[in-house]
């Protein structure tokens, strides 16, 4: 995968939430408020915790579908399709 590796957090300023990489603090990206698109402080801070939970939620995601994979049961065929896309989605 082509993604920073290591730990990210949201830092609030008070003017915007940037998304840093734990230990060196660069900023992977930034959100901040737009109320002519219904970006309120609330939804700001919503944007970033989602980001900063990115990579975890890739990897427990990828676990996810590798496991279900190794069961035979038809049931689970279409969460392994949604789960692949979206990790295609995050990957490709």
């Amino acid at each position: 995968m082509k993604h920073t590796k290591g730990k990210w957090y949201a830092s609030d300023n008070g003017h915007y939430i940037e998304v840093k990489l734990k230990g060196t603090g660069h900023i992977l990206a930034s959100t901040q408020v737009n109320k002519f698109i219904g970006i309120d402080y609330e939804v700001m801070k919503a944007n970033a915790k989602l980001i900063a939970a990115a990579p975890d939620l890739l990897r427990a995601l990828i676990m996810c579908v590798n496991g279900m994979q190794m069961a035979d049961e038809v049931e689970f065929l279409d969460k392994i399709m949604k789960a692949t896309k979206a990790i295609n989605k995050a990957t490709k």
